[in-house]
């Protein structure tokens, strides 16, 4: 185990060499300081030393197999069999992909779920009465918290607020005093922006309540219109739900079972609905 702290003390001080070394040639790059380019000498061997140290056969515990053994990307200490101790989640395995020439180790992303299509008739599964609350969120499949003007947080047993981050890594933003859907990226580039669709609504579209699902489709609450609108991850119109007797809604949240809980403002209920 002494070996393996080693190790992993050699490998976090590569990394950190790394990180230092890109963002100084970024700085070069975006630099119009001709002296700090005609200066500029090739890493390239450094690099090579980097790759060297990253790829030596890491010392192993003789009760573990190499697929055990994973580096956790949020403590950045050794976790064994896929688990990390420290922050209590597992970890997924490691690939070999090839990039710009380059063979590097990249962390498996999150298994893709399995394709769920909309259903052509939303359906109402649960109405829950919780008095006068703008907003819900969910922990888990069995409870949900809600708050209203009396900003008291009600937790209740099953038997959002204006911003989500979908499965892409984008920022979706109800912004209703712009009457608008803004999604960007991870960096902060803008990616698109919806304002609803030309159609005999009565009100103009007021987003309030957004947040997104397994399939990192995009559904936010058009308050004044009672109903939700479905969007792709591009910002494509999908369809609406304007059939469940949905009156002012407002805080949306969806489960690991892609159920809709929609916070109804002024009649205070919350209604579970199967969209997928």
């Amino acid at each position: 185990m002494a070996a393996l702290i080693k190790q992993e003390k050699e490998v976090l001080k590569v990394k950190s060499d790394l990180k230092q070394a890109i963002l100084d040639l970024r700085k070069i790059l975006k630099s119009d300081d001709t002296t700090i380019i005609s200066t500029y000498h090739s890493q390239n061997a450094e690099f090579r030393r980097y790759s060297i140290c990253l790829t030596k056969t890491p010392v192993m515990d003789p009760r573990y197999c190499a697929q055990d053994i994973l580096l956790c990307d949020l403590c950045q200490k050794v976790a064994l069999q896929s688990h990390c101790e420290l922050c209590q989640i597992n970890l997924s395995l490691s690939i070999t992909t090839e990039e710009h020439g380059y063979t590097i180790r990249t962390s498996e992303s999150a298994s893709c779920p399995p394709v769920k299509p909309l259903l052509d008739v939303p359906e109402l599964i649960t109405t829950i009465d919780t008095g006068y609350m703008s907003n819900v969120t969910n922990l888990n499949d069995k409870e949900i918290w809600t708050c209203g003007k009396d900003k008291i947080i009600k937790l209740y047993n099953l038997q959002g607020e204006y911003i989500s981050e979908n499965r892409n890594l984008d920022i979706c933003v109800a912004d209703s005093d712009a009457h608008a859907v803004v999604v960007v990226n991870q960096a902060g580039k803008l990616r698109f922006r919806y304002t609803g669709l030309p159609s005999n609504k009565k009100e103009s579209f007021c987003p309030r309540g957004i947040t997104t699902d397994s399939q990192s489709q995009i559904l936010t609450a058009d308050t004044y219109n009672h109903c939700i609108h479905i969007l792709d991850q591009d910002g494509q119109f999908l369809s609406y739900i304007d059939n469940c007797f949905l009156q002012r809604p407002w805080g949306l949240c969806v489960d690991s079972k892609d159920n809709l809980f929609v916070a109804e403002r002024d009649s205070g209920k919350v209604k579970k609905i199967k969209y997928m």
